[in-house]
């Protein structure tokens, strides 16, 4: 037997391979398993800019220049352009009617840019090279990655994780103080360690189907407006909100889209169902004919996945001697683009306690921050499932994400900021509460008269401890450009006066970008 190992690691997508690299860069043995090999497909693509800004700290903390180009658009084209990647300049937003084709209004639809310009924006990731590639940084930094690797006994004796399987036909055996589990939904440790898992509480059974395609046509044909978008519709993560469900795509730099739908149960069955989940995708574009145009020409490029049942929970994401990543911990919705975000704070939690404690820290804080971050984003985004239908109620909620997501970003960015540890400012008294009243009277207000412009006023109110950039403004007409004069006004917020911020951001190198002006 060899030497045992401080840490293995199962599932190597990027969150398994990334935390395998640091702990190898802290001189602790480790093992990285996968039960298939790479390249291999993979969604949950999209990045956020709290996600390169967490991957920006880690590599950088951790020794892993390598991804740093990773963390940009400009700097991916520049250093890595032979790795797949779409660029994301922010989120687009489109609402549907059944049957109807979308109507070109700006109450109809959402432009919130997460950056102004190419160069500094954020990506869409092409998991099979992406994954791939951070495989091989872990191999780069000392950890030792096996694939085709199936595991088939796991137990705990004396402090030590003794794990069974095989691979390639021929047995293995090893032991490790700490086990992780970075796959995704319902993984090895929930399975073995029978952990208990089931429904996220107050969230709708949702069913997912996805795809990648050619031949998508662009959706800035489909809902033409005068004037000047804040960016390209298509550079976005675009949404196509309906009743009961909503539909992603995200464009690729080589002509490839990947799309696919969250669907509430009930529309799902009425579709068709998981049995045959192209003619699911199919009978849906029929709903929708501005969407359907968007496909007319499509091409699927591998089978339909169908996903029953979407949404869970872990409730125990680690005990003694083990964890799950966030990604194996639950499953909640895309929307928003929050799965990457979650890994990555989960990956940087670990390695601080592996940093400051070893492979036997206690994980209790780490089960409770990824336990609340599960459940605050589910209720906030079954909130917004329940409001897909109605644009007038979904547009007031998106400023919660937008504003927690805009305060939190920029107090990375700027030395001595206040802190934000939790993902959509859970641990913010003055912005949480009201954002719990807000989803709690969120029904009332959808069944009352008048209630759609009440439930406006009330969200404009809750955001306003942590809105730096502009939200809920009547002028902007839901089309919100990134404007550094919205820092500049809202410089206490960030513990500055309106001259130290203008100050800061003239001096600073990721606000000198054409299109940041003060």
């Amino acid at each position: 037997m060899n030497k045992p190992y401080h840490m293995v690691v199962t599932g190597s997508g990027f969150a398994g391979a990334l935390l395998a690299a640091a702990s190898a860069r802290m001189g602790l043995k480790t093992l990285l398993l996968e039960k298939s090999a790479h390249p291999r497909f993979a969604i949950g693509e999209s990045t956020s800019p709290l996600a390169n800004l967490l991957l920006e700290e880690i590599a950088t903390r951790y020794g892993l220049p390598d991804l740093l180009p990773l963390c940009s658009y400009g700097t991916w084209m520049n250093r890595l352009p032979h790795l797949m990647r779409g660029l994301k300049r922010g989120f687009t937003f489109y609402a549907h009617a059944t049957g109807e084709k979308h109507s070109a209004s700006r109450t109809s639809q959402l432009l919130v840019a997460a950056s102004p310009a190419d160069v500094v924006a954020d990506t869409h990731w092409m998991r099979a090279d992406i994954d791939s590639f951070f495989v091989q940084q872990a191999q780069q930094a000392g950890a030792e990655y096996r694939d085709h690797c199936t595991t088939t006994s796991l137990h705990r004796k004396n402090g030590r994780w003794h794990l069974q399987g095989e691979r390639n036909g021929a047995p293995w055996q090893e032991e490790a103080q700490l086990v992780v589990d970075a796959g995704g939904a319902r993984g090895l440790l929930a399975s073995r360690l029978n952990l208990p898992c089931g429904s996220l509480q107050g969230f709708p059974q949702t069913v997912g189907v996805y795809n990648h395609f050619e031949g998508v046509e662009f959706c800035a044909e489909m809902a033409q407006m005068p004037g000047l978008p804040p960016y390209p519709p298509d550079s976005a993560a675009v949404h196509h909100l309906f009743e009961g469900g909503w539909i992603w795509m995200l464009r690729f730099d080589n002509g490839v889209v990947s799309a696919g739908a969250s669907l509430q149960e009930r529309l799902a069955v009425q579709l068709g169902g998981c049995a045959d989940p192209a003619r699911l995708w199919y009978n849906l574009l029929q709903r929708f004919p501005s969407v359907g145009q968007l496909f007319r020409n499509a091409v699927s490029l591998r089978p339909f996945g169908c996903l029953p049942n979407m949404a869970w929970q872990c409730s125990l994401p680690a005990g003694d001697g083990f964890a799950l990543l966030p990604s194996a911990a639950a499953c909640i919705d895309p929307l928003f683009s929050t799965g990457i975000p979650l890994a990555l704070l989960g990956v940087q939690r670990l390695l601080a306690l592996l940093e400051a404690e070893g492979p036997q820290a206690d994980l209790s804080g780490y089960a409770e921050a990824v336990r609340q971050e599960t459940e605050w984003t589910a209720a906030y985004v079954a909130a917004c499932h329940a409001a897909l239908g109605r644009f007038e109620f979904f547009e007031p909620l998106s400023r919660f994400y937008f504003a927690a997501a805009s305060f939190s970003e920029i107090c990375r960015r700027l030395p001595n900021a206040p802190r934000v540890n939790r993902f959509l400012a859970a641990d913010v008294p003055s912005f949480a509460r009201p954002m719990q009243h807000c989803l709690r009277v969120l029904p009332e207000r959808m069944q009352t008269q008048g209630g759609a412009a009440l439930f406006d006023s009330e969200t404009a109110a809750a955001i306003e401890p942590l809105n730096i950039a502009g939200l809920a403004c009547p002028n902007k007409q839901n089309w919100y450009e990134v404007d550094m004069r919205d820092l500049v006004r809202n410089a206490e917020k960030l513990g500055r006066t309106q001259r130290q911020m203008h100050e800061e951001l003239a001096a600073a190198p990721w606000a000198q970008i054409p299109g940041c002006s003060l």
